[in-house]
């Protein structure tokens, strides 16, 4: 079986992170285990706290190429804060970098569209 065949981590965040401490355990856990994405599994709602919370750790995520990844909250999409956003039920497809920000733009475009649709 090829490295390519294994089996890779896909790592979920506690629901609920404090701020101050959880950056820098991620950091360590990411230093020693390889993983290929993490996904934020918040459940708060509050669209002001999952973008802290989105800043902080795909500034680590990404220092060590890792793809982070968020469910629901399209919007963080849209303002170009994440690359890619998992919708229910769970599924990722890794793509590469170009290919995330063209479907980043095409995502909120359909967003968009699907919120004007509703208005009228």
């Amino acid at each position: 079986m090829s490295t390519e065949d294994l089996p890779q981590i896909y790592l979920v965040t506690p629901s609920v992170i404090d701020l101050e401490h959880y950056p820098d355990q991620l950091a360590r856990v990411l230093d020693s285990v390889e993983v290929a994405c993490l996904r934020l599994g918040l459940a708060s709602s509050d669209e002001d706290h999952i973008a802290r919370t989105a800043d902080a750790l795909r500034d680590v995520a990404h220092a060590r190429d890792i793809m982070l990844v968020i469910e629901r909250h399209a919007l963080l999409v849209g303002q170009g804060r994440l690359a890619v956003l998992e919708l229910s039920p769970p599924g990722l497809v890794a793509l590469p970098a170009w290919m995330a920000s063209f479907l980043q733009t095409v995502v909120f475009q359909l967003v968009l569209l699907m919120m004007w649709l509703m208005a009228i």
